[in-house]
């Protein structure tokens, strides 16, 4: 765990394995599986759910009511919407709009999701 600016929401459940740089932040009720890796500057929203083995690299952000599958990698800078899912083994290297399902390498969008 990063010993500077790192904020974690209440009712956060962060596994064994999971590494959390400087500069983050992370919402509400979310949960980091085993093997996760969140680098500098990255902004997690509140009811996420990141997988095992997750790479969030720097200056990421990830909106609320989003999963992110095992194995994927969101590359620096990259917003990720609200309420999206990420498939297994997917690489993000580009913006995902609000109510979408990607995946793929590079992660493609498949589908929309209902809106919350």
């Amino acid at each position: 765990m990063g010993k500077y600016d790192v904020k974690i929401g209440n009712g956060c459940n962060i596994l064994a394995g999971a590494t959390v740089s400087n500069s983050v932040s992370i919402g509400e009720c979310c949960l980091l599986y085993y093997g996760t890796i969140v680098t500098h500057d990255c902004v997690i929203g509140d009811y996420v759910e990141i997988s095992s083995n997750i790479t969030l690299l720097g200056r990421c952000e990830v909106g609320p009511m989003t999963q992110i599958g095992a194995n994927s990698t969101v590359l620096p800078n990259v917003k990720i919407g609200t309420n999206v899912v990420i498939g297994a083994e997917s690489v993000v290297t580009n913006d995902v709009l609000d109510n979408s399902v990607v995946y793929g390498v590079p992660a493609r969008f498949a589908k929309n999701r209902s809106a919350l």
